[in-house]
């Protein structure tokens, strides 16, 4: 807190006086170093390959699930190589990126290993730079493949593993086009298996009075913490640390820079006077923690009171939801009434049976685009091949999204 303010200071006032002392340090122009001349669409180019997964990590795995993962990466990638936007690639660079994870390495609420795998695929525009063809991946267009990943079909949650449900928009190779809250993809079912759930009104208001409880809880061991270090900050012992560091660094400072010393003094002098005139029983920052805590309590009640209020038929009923929806005086759920559901969003989960195992066999397919210079960077469907020559990698991505007999068989290869 106020010490780590104090060694802050001290850390900025050195490190400007180490960057004045610099008198070599010039500033590095980079449209001067990085300046491209021209575009080259005519560069002779190449694909590089590269698996980024941890072989430690995939040593560990069941050995079928990454044989199989890692067929179908290659069969793909066979498959991309032979197109002929990339046989071979002429005016760009593409790179291809492999990866096979643990999907719940991160997880702290599931312990069980599910296993998936993706491939990035992108192309950047050869420039002449200080003489060289250069590929500059700062501009790129490409797409994701997801294996068996069904984390990647709903876009992000609303809260907990609610999400709004993804919106049918379109077609892709007699495949179902969705439009999530965070980008456009294409879902391709082998599973035969729902892809959401729905959620129902109570199902949803109870996983927000858990939000809560966990913030009350967040919140008191926040406090609790905030009094030890407050504690740890008044006590004689620390007061003598802080003088001794000050001391030290006032000391180095004079060496080079009287006014800088000074500064640092007179903001030690101003930490001091704060520390000594702080008093427990007028504690700004504990009061803080209190008022969160009694906000957070406050709004569990009116959840509770909004379950209440409703029939059992309501609280069985699939939630809508839209932002606004209710004014928080005594409702806060956001949750739509049956007369005006269309105005919303329906609340579903993921299919838990898509998430709670691994297979053998591929059951879902995630593709999601990305384009350069297009308006809506996400939604190849909406796009037309251009001609035009800042665009040219835009338009082979359109030339392979377009390409229904390539992903019809990649299609196919995936799924057999």
């Amino acid at each position: 807190m106020k010490k780590l303010l104090l060694m802050l200071s001290i850390y900025l006032l050195t490190t400007s006086i180490l960057l004045a002392q610099n008198d070599d340090y010039t500033a590095t122009n980079d449209n001067e170093r990085n300046e491209r001349n021209e575009l080259l669409p005519q560069a002779k180019g190449k694909i590089n390959l590269t698996n980024a997964y941890d072989e430690d990590l995939v040593s560990t795995l069941p050995k079928n699930i990454i044989k199989l993962y890692e067929t179908k990466l290659q069969e793909f990638t066979n498959a991309l190589a032979t197109h002929k936007i990339l046989n071979p690639p002429v005016g760009f660079e593409v790179n291809i990126t492999k990866w096979i994870d643990d999907a719940n390495r991160y997880s702290t609420n599931n312990n069980e290993k599910r296993i998936v795998a993706s491939l990035q695929f992108t192309i950047a525009p050869y420039y002449k730079i200080d003489g060289e063809p250069i590929a500059d991946f700062n501009i790129n267009s490409g797409f994701y493949l997801f294996l068996n990943n069904p984390s990647k079909i709903a876009g992000d949650p609303i809260i907990a593993d609610i999400y709004p449900c993804p919106k049918k928009v379109d077609n892709f190779c007699s495949y179902p086009v969705y439009a999530t809250n965070r980008q456009e993809v294409t879902i391709i079912n082998f599973s035969g298996k729902p892809l959401f759930v729905p959620v129902s009104q109570e199902e949803y208001i109870h996983t927000l009075i858990a939000y809560w409880e966990q913030k009350i809880n967040d919140d008191q061991k926040d406090k609790e913490k905030y009094i030890d270090d407050v504690d740890n900050l008044t006590s004689n012992d620390a007061k003598k640390k802080q003088k001794e560091e000050f001391e030290r660094t006032y000391n180095e400072l004079l060496k080079y820079d009287k006014n800088a010393a000074e500064e640092l003094k007179k903001t030690y002098e101003e930490t001091l006077t704060t520390i000594q005139n702080f008093n427990k029983e007028d504690n700004i920052g504990e009061n803080a923690f209190e008022t969160s805590i009694a906000l957070n309590k406050s709004q569990i009640e009116k959840l509770k009171a909004e379950l209440a209020a409703m029939t059992d038929a309501e609280k069985k009923r699939q939630a809508y939801y839209a932002v606004g929806a209710t004014n928080g005086d005594t409702k806060i759920s956001d949750l739509l009434p049956e007369s005006q559901k269309e105005l919303g969003d329906a609340l579903v989960r993921i299919n838990p049976e898509l998430l709670k195992s691994n297979t053998d066999k591929i059951e879902i397919v995630c593709i999601q685009w990305h384009l350069l210079n297009r308006e809506f960077s996400d939604k190849p469907r909406l796009d037309e091949i251009s001609n035009t020559p800042d665009w040219f990698i835009d338009d082979k991505m359109l030339t392979l999204y377009r390409d229904s007999n390539f992903w019809n068989n990649v299609f196919q290869v995936l799924r057999k």
